[in-house]
C-alpha cells in the first residue's frame, strides 16, 4: 500500500516537472517570435542570458 501511495506521488512530481518544462518552453517560443519580429540585439542576449541559467 505504501509503495503504490509513493509512486502516485512520484508521479505527481513528474507532472508537475513537466508542465514547468512546458511552460518554459513556450515562453522560450514566445521570446524567439519577439526576436523574429524585431531584430533586436538586447532580446537575443537576454535570451543566451535566460538559457545559460539552465
Amino acid at each position: 500500500m505504501d509503495e503504490e501511495i509513493n509512486r502516485l506521488n512520484f508521479e505527481n512530481y513528474i507532472w508537475i516537472l513537466f508542465a514547468f518544462l512546458c511552460l518554459l518552453n513556450i515562453r522560450g517560443d514566445n521570446d524567439d517570435i519577439n526576436y523574429i519580429k524585431t531584430n533586436k540585439k538586447n532580446i537575443k542576449m537576454n535570451l543566451i542570458e535566460y538559457l545559460s541559467l539552465l
